[in-house]
Formats: C-alpha cells, sequence, structure tokens
C-alpha cells in the first residue's frame, strides 16, 4: 500500500477557479508531477466524486437460478 507523503503545492487556485504557478525559493520534495501534469487531485474531492459516481448504480444480486428466472 502506497504511503502519503508532505509535499510542496506549487499551484494556487485563484477566486475565479484558475491556477497560478507559485515557485518556492527553496524546492525540498518532488515537484515534478506537478510540472508536468499540473495540480494534483484533492483527495477528498476524489473520494466524493468517487462516492457520487458509485450511488448512481444499482448491483443486484440473484439468490439462486430460480429467482433469477423470475426477476430477469
Amino acid at each position: 500500500m502506497n504511503k502519503t507523503t508532505l509535499h510542496q503545492e506549487i499551484w494556487e487556485r485563484e477566486e475565479d477557479d484558475s491556477l497560478r504557478l507559485v515557485m518556492p525559493k527553496i524546492i525540498n520534495s518532488d515537484i515534478g508531477f506537478q510540472l508536468m501534469f499540473g495540480m494534483s487531485e484533492n483527495h477528498i474531492c476524489y473520494t466524493n466524486k468517487q462516492s457520487q459516481n458509485n450511488n448512481n448504480y444499482e448491483t443486484k444480486i440473484y439468490r439462486d437460478i430460480e429467482y433469477t428466472k423470475k426477476h430477469f
């Protein structure tokens, strides 16, 4: 399992929802991903999106063959 690490955020979100690049004077972490792909997605927002998407679908569970034939 991956371990979360502390890293520097080099992107700041403006009032109009645009991004602004803010480079620190001292870089003491790996910021290569952010430079290539932009702002990394917030874990809380990602989890909320995933939960909302999962709630859009209902999984059907069939007990046995007779139940399946009756309800299919």
